[in-house]
């Protein structure tokens, strides 16, 4: 387990964000994801 670490995804493929999230959180991340690096700053 990682603890509570967290991870910002941004991508604009949808299917590379999804990819991303799901082996992330397998792995004990907290993951959010963004479709642009404005919606990620937000």
């Amino acid at each position: 387990m990682v603890g509570n670490f967290n991870v910002l995804v941004v991508d604009d493929d949808p299917d590379k964000q999804t990819l991303l999230k799901f082996a992330l959180q397998t792995a004990g991340y907290e993951v959010r994801t963004a479709d642009d690096g404005e919606e990620g700053l937000a």
